[in-house]
């Protein structure tokens, strides 16, 4: 039964839409927040788009052709083999490019992350 109401309920609330997703400005208040809850959501939400992106980066590696690899590229994140990365480095980094860039705010914060990622460990 639980499992019907669920099930409804997803149902019924429509398709997600771009203005339900969080924005840059949102996880960048979430980043520096002092609450430990907002701290949380920062840095999990940022472990899931280095999850994305580590896989992402993978596959871009053993494409064989350039123009496979300049299509595959917008997601991919080559993170060095000797780099440790932790998450606070991550939320760091995040930030650095986020304040940077205000303009950006609005967007999706999955767009800022994986860009702020894509500029430290670009892949070539």
């Amino acid at each position: 039964m639980r499992f019907a109401i669920a099930l409804a309920a997803l149902l019924l609330a429509g398709p997600a839409r771009a203005a339900d997703f969080l924005t840059t400005s949102d996880l960048r208040s979430y980043c520096m927040s002092q609450n430990v809850t907002s701290q949380l959501v920062c840095k999990y939400y940022l472990q899931g788009i280095v999850d994305v992106t580590i896989m992402a980066g993978i596959i871009h590696e053993g494409l064989e052709t350039r123009k496979d690899r300049e299509s595959s590229a917008t997601m991919a994140v080559c993170y060095g083999s000797d780099d440790t990365v932790t998450a606070d480095a991550i939320q760091q980094i995040f930030l650095n490019w986020a304040n940077q860039l205000p303009k950006e705010w609005s967007r999706p914060a999955g767009f800022a992350a994986v860009a702020a990622l894509r500029e430290t460990w670009p892949c070539l």
